[in-house]
């Protein structure tokens, strides 16, 4: 009679410290083991454990758009170290979203979690997360702040470790007034992949400075960063600036 292989070998805790030591690529062969195994190598806590201790590479991803079928395709390169720039494609990455009006943007990436999202045009049709290392994704809900006067929104993506190890989203929605300009600070509101819930921020004193909606973000040492902009008092002259949010 065949026993579970975790049960019947190793403890838990052996298992899972085994197993961090591991490549990504024999991870997901792995995941087939059992049922049990597929769990814990799926997991945000053993995913992000598994990223912390594993050495950074001179791996590049890259990105191409085909308009011809309308299709991303997605690769791996590595750096080469006897010609220097120049980049030895190591595997082709299986990419399974269609965008139907073009390509999804790549808001930011975390512990090697890519989030997309499909709003060309300034109009958001779909959010997902998606690890290319194990093939799992997952699907957004709609946010819940959606004014019907005209605004614009921008992105953050990042993860809450320490506290709650727990990926995030954190979108800013700004109001357009008459003159096109964004006189007031931004709505806010955070995803949460632990709750699965979108909830909004209130009760905290937000500053008014702008990101516009194309603006790339970048998440280090625990906070979102955007190239922002604000009106100097007096002036009304415009100053650049780097906004933060925890």
């Amino acid at each position: 009679m065949a026993a579970d292989s975790e049960s019947f070998y190793f403890p838990h805790e052996v298992v899972t410290e085994i197993l961090l030591k591991l490549p990504a690529k024999s991870l997901i062969r792995f995941t087939v083991v059992c049922k049990s195994w597929y769990s814990l190598i799926t997991s945000f806590p053993f995913i992000s454990a598994h990223f912390a201790q594993t050495p950074q590479s001179d791996t590049v991803f890259v990105r191409r758009y085909d308009s011809s079928c309308n299709r991303e395709h997605y690769s791996l390169f590595e750096d080469s170290k006897n010609r220097p720039f120049y980049l030895n494609f190591t595997s082709k990455l299986y990419f399974p979203f269609n965008c139907p009006l073009g390509y999804f943007r790549i808001v930011g990436s975390c512990n090697g979690i890519l989030c997309l999202s499909d709003d060309l045009f300034g109009e958001l049709r779909s959010l997902i997360l998606w690890n290319p290392s194990i093939q799992k994704f997952i699907t957004l809900p709609m946010p819940s702040i959606n004014p019907q006067s005209p605004h614009m929104f921008v992105f953050g993506f990042g993860a809450d470790l320490r506290e709650s190890d727990d990926y995030k989203l954190v979108r800013l929605v700004y109001r357009k007034n008459d003159d096109v300009l964004y006189n007031d600070p931004p709505e806010i509101e955070i995803y949460s992949i632990n709750s699965g819930v979108w909830r909004r921020v209130i009760g905290v004193e937000i500053k008014h400075c702008i990101v516009e909606f194309m603006w790339s973000q970048v998440f280090v040492n625990g906070n979102v960063h955007w190239i922002a902009y604000d009106l100097v008092a007096n002036g009304g002259d415009l100053r650049s600036l780097v906004m933060t949010f925890s």
